[in-house]
């Protein structure tokens, strides 16, 4: 496709937000994009919303209760809000 490497790279999202937007309003219509993560190189989905009605659970669990789920947490250094 040509995408230059900064859109999924860069830590400046304007140019993936930009990207998005294109491939979202392509002719072919895409459920999403598929691209490595910049903070790890593991695939991420993002799924347009005209492709979540396609989207089935498969199993359903307590995010609290997730295995790897501290992992995930200390490596990209998010934490969890309880805002109830």
């Amino acid at each position: 496709m040509g995408v230059p490497t900064d859109v999924a790279k860069s830590s400046r999202q304007s140019l993936a937000r930009a990207w998005s937007l294109a491939i979202h309003e392509h002719g072919s219509k895409p459920d999403g994009i598929i691209y490595p993560s910049r903070l790890n190189g593991h695939t991420n989905l993002a799924i347009f919303d005209r492709a979540v009605s396609k989207l089935a659970a498969v199993r359903l669990v307590q995010l609290i209760g997730a295995r790897g789920l501290a992992t995930v947490i200390n490596d990209l250094r998010v934490s969890l809000v309880d805002v109830a």
